[in-house]
């Protein structure tokens, strides 16, 4: 995980920046303070093996919106991406916990194996998640608007999260879609990773870093 004040190193990032703290702020669609604004973003990592954003690191986030001390945000490619990952992956966790009962069972007098609650349907569980940020009070930022030929600069251009194969599609509108959400109130801004690698320079890389 890695945070800091908000900015870049790239100068059309910087622009961007400037033009949003010029313009009035709102969070969860509604008007702001002037006050000290903290914004924190969170990359679709930081749902790993929390399905439906439970948790007490979560509820401290809620808190914070809820004082209106901070504004949380989750991109709505984070949203897709766990959504996915949950349909890739919860029939294999299921599997996994049928055949650890199943040992389980053999411990037991009677020999039964415990019945398993039934799953989340796939096909309902993205609105499910959407409906548990939205109880959490954090903003769902939507894809932006990009056109092609910046994204093309800067995966040229080896601008993280682009690397030099190319890799970077989806980080770099998450990325972009984060720019446009920051607000003139923010003085601080958080982007909670657990690849910071993917968006931070390491001294034995030559790509830029986006902060």
């Amino acid at each position: 995980d890695f945070g800091g004040s908000a900015g870049t190193g790239r100068s059309d990032d910087l622009k961007l920046l400037q033009r949003k703290h010029a313009i009035a702020s709102t969070c969860n669609n509604k008007p702001v303070s002037r006050q000290a604004m903290i914004s924190i973003c969170l990359d679709t990592n930081a749902f790993h093996n929390n399905w439906l954003a439970r948790g007490e690191a979560l509820r401290l986030l809620a808190d914070f919106t809820a004082k209106k001390e901070a504004c949380i945000y989750v991109s709505e490619i984070t949203v897709q991406e766990h959504s996915a990952h949950y349909r890739q992956q919860a029939q294999g966790i299921a599997q996994k916990a049928k055949a650890s009962l199943s040992d389980f069972s053999n411990l037991l007098l009677n020999g039964k194996v415990p019945t398993l609650p039934a799953l989340q349907d796939s096909a309902t569980f993205e609105p499910a998640f959407r409906e548990r940020l939205e109880e959490l009070g954090f903003n769902i930022v939507p894809i932006p608007s990009i056109n092609h030929a910046t994204l093309v600069a800067r995966d040229l251009e080896h601008v993280r999260p682009f690397d030099n194969n190319g890799k970077g599609y989806r980080d770099a509108l998450l990325w972009m879609g984060v720019l446009n959400a920051i607000n003139s109130t923010t003085t601080k801004f958080f982007f909670v990773t657990s690849n910071a690698n993917d968006f931070c320079k390491s001294d034995k890389s030559d790509r830029k870093s986006v902060v």
